[in-house]
C-alpha cells in the first residue's frame, strides 16, 4: 500500500516523483583518504584517552585534518578540508603515501584503499511525500558530516513515520496523520541545517585550526593527569553536537496544540549536562 524511499542522496525514487532539492551547495571542499592500518588502530585501541569510534586531529599545510578510526575493522578515513579558501588542489597533487605519513606523524604500516575529493552540500527535498510514497533519510535530506546528524536524522525520520504508516495500514489513522510527517520533520530539518552549517564553519575555519594547535600541549598534559575527566569532557562535547537531535521537540505540527509562539519553540534546548523536565510536544518523558 505504501512505499518509504530510503535509497540515498541520489534517490531514484525522488527523481521519478519529480521532487527537487534545495539548500546550500559548495559549502566546503574535502579530500578524503580511506586507509587500512592494523598498527594505527592498535595505537588507538591501547590509548586510554582515545575513543574506539572517535577521531583525532592533525594538520597539513595549515589545514585541519580529521582522522576517524573504525575499530575493530582496522580502517580509518582521513578528511582534509580546503579551509577558508576551499582549496584542496594542494592535497590532490601530493603523493598520497607521504601525505598519510605526515598526518599520522610516525612510521606506521598502512594501505591506501581509496582516495578522492568531494563537496559539502546541505540539501532538503521540497516534499517528503507524494501520494502513498514517502522519503526518509538521505533521500529527503543530505547533511555535511559535522556533528553526526546524517544517521541520526534518518533514524528520527523512521521513528516519526513508521508508526503512522502502520496506523494507515491498520485503518485507524485520521486524515491529518500522513501530512504531519512532512510538517514535523521538514520544519525540524531546517533547524538542523542551521546547526550543521555553524559546526562546519567552526571546524574548517583557520581560527579553529590555530586554537587547536595552540591548545594541544595543554590538552596532552590534562589528558595524562586526569584521564577520566578528559574522556568525560570529550563525551560531553560530542553529546552537545547532537543534543538537538536527542532532545527533539516539535516546532510545527498539525496534530498538536502549542501554547508557545513559533519563535519561542525554536529557542535553544538546555545543555546536556543539565536536567530540565518539560512537557513540550516531542520531548522525551522524564524517567
Amino acid at each position: 500500500k505504501y512505499l518509504i524511499a530510503c535509497d540515498g542522496s541520489k534517490s531514484r525514487v525522488r527523481k521519478e516523483l519529480g521532487i527537487h532539492l534545495h539548500g546550500e551547495i559548495g559549502l566546503q571542499n574535502f579530500f578524503s583518504i580511506h586507509i587500512e592500518s592494523e598498527d594505527l588502530c592498535n595505537i588507538y585501541e591501547n590509548n586510554p584517552n582515545s575513543s574506539r569510534y572517535g577521531f583525532n586531529i592533525a594538520f597539513q599545510d595549515g589545514s585541519l585534518a580529521m582522522i576517524f578510526h573504525m575499530l575493530p575493522a582496522n580502517k580509518c578515513i582521513i578528511h582534509l578540508s580546503g579551509g577558508a579558501d576551499k582549496d584542496i588542489s594542494k592535497f590532490m597533487s601530493m603523493d598520497k603515501n607521504e601525505l598519510v605519513r605526515n598526518l599520522i606523524g610516525r612510521n606506521t604500516r598502512f594501505e591506501i584503499i581509496s582516495s578522492g575529493d568531494w563537496h559539502a552540500n546541505q540539501l532538503i527535498a521540497t516534499h517528503f511525500q507524494k501520494g502513498r510514497i514517502f522519503l526518509a533519510g538521505d533521500s529527503a535530506h543530505s547533511w555535511v558530516p559535522a556533528g553526526g546528524f546524517g544517521m541520526n536524522t534518518g533514524i528520527q525520520d523512521s521513528a516519526n513515520l513508521c508508526w503512522k504508516v502502520a496506523a494507515m495500514c491498520q485503518g485507524w489513522a485520521g486524515p491529518y496523520l500522513a501530512p504531519s510527517y512532512q510538517l514535523e520533520q521538514k520544519t525540524y530539518d531546517y533547524n538542523v541545517m542551521r546547526l550543521v552549517s555553524q559546526n562546519l564553519e567552526i571546524l574548517t575555519s583557520s581560527n579553529f585550526a590555530l586554537w587547536v594547535r595552540l591548545s594541544l600541549p595543554i590538552i596532552r598534559i590534562y589528558s595524562r593527569l586526569f584521564p577520566k575527566k578528559f574522556r568525560d569532557s570529550v563525551g560531553s562535547g560530542l553529546k552537545y553536537f547532537g543534543y538537538e537531535i536527542l532532545g527533539q521537540r516539535l516546532v510545527a505540527s498539525n496534530l498538536c496544540m502549542f501554547e508557545e509562539e513559533p519563535a519561542e519553540r525554536l529557542r535553544p534546548l538546555p545543555h546536556p549536562g543539565s536536567v530540565v523536565i518539560q512537557d513540550l510536544p516531542g520531548c522525551r518523558a522524564p524517567p
